[in-house]
């Protein structure tokens, strides 16, 4: 069964693929910055259902994501705090795999032609 290699663009962890997966869900939005994997962090899911008022949601770049509500989706009770990443899906190039030579040992000609 051919398996293959996929890096998460964010959080740099390697998944394997297994023959026929077309995308890998990676779980690096359900911990804070704090933690290195899922279960080091206690989150809940966070949805704004205040009021709009003047300054909030003005400053995004902020570094606590104090006043940027909207962009707020789950909460670290471990840490005390904001998790903003959204779920990432990385997907998996089969096509990339299947172009490249065998090694030479693994081939019936052992490397000879």
């Amino acid at each position: 069964m051919p398996t293959m290699k996929v890096v998460c663009p964010r959080c740099k962890r390697i998944w394997i693929a297994h023959d026929g997966d077309s995308e890998i869900d990676c779980n690096c939005h359900l911990y804070c910055s704090q933690g290195t994997k899922p279960s080091d962090c206690v989150t809940t899911p966070v949805s704004f259902s205040g009021q709009f008022g003047w300054p909030t949601g003005l400053h995004v770049n902020a570094d606590d994501y104090s006043d940027d509500v909207l962009h707020l989706l789950r909460y670290c009770s471990t840490h005390s705090e904001y998790i903003k990443k959204v779920p990432i899906t990385v997907p998996c190039d089969w096509t990339r795999d299947l172009n490249r030579r065998a090694p030479s040992k693994l081939r019936m000609s052992h490397g000879k032609y």
